[in-house]
């Protein structure tokens, strides 16, 4: 549920054009929901949200993601470019962005907040178009 929100708090802002011929537009988008997306992930109670741009469709490092760390502090973490990911150790962006399904992980010891944890990602679209992954972490 808290991927479909974000995905649909995203998708009603988000022009696809606009942001992609301009960055200072796709920087402005970041600005604008990035107090909403916490607050949306904080609502749910999760420890994690976030959305992360395919950087083939967006040009840039454009990601707006959230987690709580071990201390409950809330932090943005930073952005990157998806072409630098490796697809064998990323199914996470693989299986929604190449195959546009959605996907859960196996679970995992995720180092940051020494606990196992579970990635649930889907495909982020707007305008029918897929933009990049929306999704969280589950323990």
């Amino acid at each position: 549920l808290l991927a479909d929100t974000l995905n649909s708090l995203a998708e009603k802002r988000l022009s696809p054009d606009k942001v992609r011929s301009d960055p200072v537009e796709m920087n402005k988008f970041k600005e604008d929901i990035s107090a909403i997306f916490l607050s949306t992930i904080q609502t749910f109670d999760l420890r994690s949200g976030w959305i992360v741009f395919d950087s083939k469709n967006i040009n840039g490092e454009n990601v707006v993601s959230f987690s709580k760390d071990k201390n409950g502090t809330w932090k943005k973490e930073p952005e990157y470019d998806t072409t630098t990911l490796k697809p064998e150790e990323n199914a996470w962006w693989v299986v929604p962005s190449e195959k546009g399904a959605t996907n859960w992980s196996k679970e995992y010891f995720w180092e940051p907040w020494e606990m196992n944890i579970i990635t649930y990602s889907k495909p982020f679209k707007a305008g029918g178009e897929l933009l990049g992954v929306v999704g969280s972490e589950f323990v």
